[in-house]
């Protein structure tokens, strides 16, 4: 009988779960920016200053969903080895 690993399945619903929110923040951010730079050359100053902060905080959801698909670069640090561990052969 075949156990599932507990680590591996954690990890890969967060980076399932990192995906899907940075394709959203990607399609948000494209809307934001569109419907922003419409209302800019109709003359609608109001809306640029809102669109452009929302814009960021959707760019700064895919900085985050890029932390939590990197999970394994930290795997070195968490087991007490640098980054010129190197596996001798025996």
């Amino acid at each position: 009988m075949r156990f599932s690993n507990k680590k591996e399945d954690f990890v890969r619903t967060i980076e399932t779960v990192a995906l899907v929110i940075s394709f959203g923040a990607i399609f948000l951010q494209i809307w934001i920016l569109l419907s922003g730079i419409e209302a800019y050359f109709k003359g609608k100053y109001s809306n640029l200053l809102p669109s452009v902060i929302l814009s960021g905080l959707a760019f700064m959801a895919c900085g985050v969903s890029v932390l939590l698909t990197n999970i394994d670069f930290f795997k070195g640090m968490t087991e007490g080895r640098s980054k010129t561990y190197q596996k001798k052969n025996s």
